[in-house]
């Protein structure tokens, strides 16, 4: 089932927005208690790729959720007060095959059934 929050072509989408590179992560977890399994990771600014441009069209913190997860694989090194995303990137197939790539090392693997975006 869609909603108004359900990325319809997260390819296209995250790859617009420059795979939100010098995105700062704010928050992330894991809910894997039932059925559909969730990745939540929240940043603060979805048009972070674009600061400094004339393209910036300002400040929109989201929390992004990876729903029907599988195959989590993450390895996060958070070095200081702040990391980032470096990129984010999708294959579509069967389902999104996602592979968030963070700075200053570390990434987040998984597959999933749908991606959402909730204004923060």
């Amino acid at each position: 089932m869609l909603d108004e929050n359900t990325v319809i072509e997260p390819k296209t989408f995250f790859g617009e927005l420059g795979g939100l590179h010098d995105a700062l992560i704010t928050a992330f977890s894991w809910n894997g208690e039932n059925q559909n399994q969730v990745l939540s990771i929240s940043i603060d600014d979805l048009n972070s790729n674009f600061l400094g441009l004339p393209e910036y069209k300002g400040k929109r913190p989201v929390e992004i959720l990876l729903t029907g997860v599988k195959n989590l694989d993450c390895d996060i090194q958070i070095k200081s007060s702040s990391f980032s995303i470096y990129d984010f990137l999708i294959e579509e197939g069967a389902c999104y095959s996602v592979h968030i790539k963070c700075s200053p090392g570390g990434y987040f693997k998984c597959q999933c059934e749908s991606i959402e975006l909730i204004d923060l």
